[in-house]
């Protein structure tokens, strides 16, 4: 056996391993036909948030660093969920 097919092989199994461990643990999400918020991306969902800290007021933040937000801070959406 060459050592491209063996590679190729070994692959193959990584592969199916990572398939069958994602279906045994990914969460099973059933949504309701009458549900008002359906599932975001991350990225859209994250458009619609800011870091706010315990006290609900919004912190600034860079988009690549969060050094002033920690355990106590929190995502708030922009808008209350009921006019959004």
């Amino acid at each position: 056996m060459t050592n491209s097919k063996a590679k190729d092989i070994k692959s193959y199994h990584f592969n199916r391993q990572i398939d069958r461990l994602v279906k045994q643990w990914s969460p099973l999400i059933w949504m309701s036909p009458q549900e008002k918020y359906m599932p975001l991306s991350i990225e859209e969902f994250l458009e619609h948030v800011h870091v706010a800290d315990e006290n609900g007021e919004k912190i600034k933040t860079s988009s690549t660093r969060m050094s002033t937000a920690d355990s106590t801070s929190y995502l708030v959406t922009h808008q209350p969920l009921g006019t959004i």
